[in-house]
């Protein structure tokens, strides 16, 4: 990002969220004098109205919408971290903790690779929200039975208790 921020005239900026988890990221930014926000809505709003309105934007503006108030935990293997809305879906945590973490060491064993870094997932509140983050239409997740999507470095989850059979 440094590197390509020197190259273009265009504004460079990062949102590398979770300060302590990302501080040598923020700190080699910095050295290339690339501004980092801690959360989208300030990212945004530092590159002010010069910028035609995009898809991708939109999605960041939603994410920041959607997740607004939500927790994070960490799996105890720090493997994986779970975003969520307190309440009920919170119930879900050790489950998703369990499930990721198996998944991560069947296919990291198959492929003979580990990730360098946690697998975050977000549990959404529903289609609406799954679509507005990925660009999926929601008339498509409807008739493909989409429930969670691998997208921008994050796995995307509709929450169980918003499914048909849960």
């Amino acid at each position: 990002v440094g590197q390509m921020a020197r190259e273009t005239d265009k504004p460079v900026l990062a949102c590398f969220m979770g300060r302590q988890h990302v501080s040598s990221g923020i700190d080699t930014l910095n050295s290339f004098k690339v501004p980092n926000y801690p959360v989208p809505e300030r990212a945004v709003a530092a590159l002010g109205p010069q910028v035609r309105r995009n898809r991708r934007l939109e999605m960041i503006e939603a994410a920041a919408e959607i997740t607004a108030g939500y927790r994070s935990r960490r799996s105890p293997q720090g493997r994986v971290v779970v975003r969520f809305r307190p309440g009920v879906d919170e119930i879900l945590v050790p489950l998703l903790f369990d499930t990721v973490e198996r998944t991560l060491e069947v296919v990291g064993r198959d492929l003979g690779y580990r990730l360098p870094h946690p697998v975050l997932v977000e549990l959404l509140p529903g289609e609406q929200a799954l679509a507005r983050l990925t660009g999926l239409p929601v008339e498509a997740i409807r008739t493909s039975g989409t429930i969670a999507v691998c997208k921008y470095g994050r796995l995307l989850v509709t929450s169980p208790r918003v499914t048909l059979k849960g």
